[in-house]
């Protein structure tokens, strides 16, 4: 039977491996439990965990999507590598996948045919003081103490 993997986020640093399971064992039988801590004291941790058939990871997402447990509300849905999320095109369903690149849903940022650096989505990013060269232009910098009428009054070459 396949099995699905699901991301399991911002789950209180105080829950064990043991707490998350115990959380998510309603669903459905759980083949694997991977909890993370986070990088620091202050980070939420995050986790994955893979149940044994699609409609239980899909029934726990559903389920447990938003609710609030130990004062956080968790993020639950499918991880996103070839290998986790629902069986079939790779492993995720790729058409609810957003590109990090272009911010269009139906494909990844690897296969995105928007350049990285002239894409629409960066070309608004930097707006009107960006020149393609990769430099800069500065805009003209007026000190407060000095007086509008000095700073207009300075031809602009």
């Amino acid at each position: 039977m396949p099995q699905a993997e699901v991301y399991v986020g911002n789950i209180a640093r105080e829950i064990s491996k043991q707490d998350l399971e115990d959380i998510f064992e309603s669903y459905g039988r759980i083949v694997r439990c991977e909890l993370k801590q986070g990088a620091s004291n202050y980070a939420s941790s995050y986790g994955f965990l893979e149940f044994e058939s699609t409609s239980d990871a899909e029934a726990a997402i559903n389920g447990e999507n938003g609710r609030e447990h130990q004062g956080k509300s968790l993020i639950v849905q499918w991880a996103r590598s070839s290998k986790r999320g629902p069986p079939g095109n790779g492993g995720g369903n790729r058409n609810n996948m957003q590109c990090y690149n272009c911010l269009r849903t139906g494909h990844m940022s690897r296969d995105c045919r928007e350049s990285r650096r002239g894409g629409n989505r960066n070309d608004s990013r930097r707006g009107s003081n960006y020149d393609r060269g990769s430099r800069r232009r500065r805009t003209p910098s007026r000190s407060r103490s000095r007086s509008r009428s000095r700073s207009r009054s300075r031809s602009r070459s």
